[in-house]
């Protein structure tokens, strides 16, 4: 999840330092990653220690979205500061929902599996489909050797925000062609 840089200001959003991400020890990495995933290990700056992932792993997330301070309506009562992947999984959702209904309007199929399609974005030019977050790092073990930082935002793939977070509007043209 990301947050914004500035909490009560709409601004640049930064990786949540909450936020989730790296890699499976239970499922392998799929090949639609495998360049994504080879680029970051290779260029980033900095990573914890390679005995603490798994880089043949499959490698999360594939996006992200805001998990910071929604305001939620419950029995009409204003609940403030909803956090975490509970705020941010239904804007996905959303996100793509109204991407598949108007694509069933013009006669498309439904996007299907979405994770490949999202990689494919990036092959095919549509980088700006998703709002690239290079900014923030997520907590990892709280123990001497990482001191708490995990994985880094960076430019293109992360195991910290994905691809970055929807951009309606270039999201909606890239899926809709």
């Amino acid at each position: 999840g990301t947050s914004f840089q500035h909490p009560f200001l709409v601004s640049a959003e930064i990786s949540d330092y909450i936020s989730g991400g790296g890699f499976s020890n239970v499922f392998p990495m799929p090949k639609f990653q495998v360049a994504a995933v080879k680029r970051f290990l290779s260029t980033a700056t900095h990573l914890p220690p390679s005995s603490y992932y798994n880089s043949t792993g499959r490698a999360y997330p594939d996006l992200a979205a805001l998990s910071d301070n929604y305001w939620v309506v419950s029995n009409r009562i204003p609940l403030p500061w909803v956090s975490g992947t509970s705020a941010s999984t239904p804007v996905v959702a959303g996100v793509f929902a109204l991407i598949n209904d108007r694509r069933l309007q013009r006669g498309l199929p439904p996007l299907g599996f979405l994770n490949p399609v999202l990689y494919r974005l990036q092959d095919q030019g549509h980088g700006t489909a998703l709002y690239d977050v290079t900014t923030g790092c997520h907590l990892s073990c709280l123990d001497a050797t990482v001191e708490g930082q995990g994985f880094c935002a960076t430019p293109s793939w992360d195991p910290v925000t994905g691809w970055g977070t929807p951009n309606f509007p270039e999201l909606l043209r890239a899926l809709l062609g």
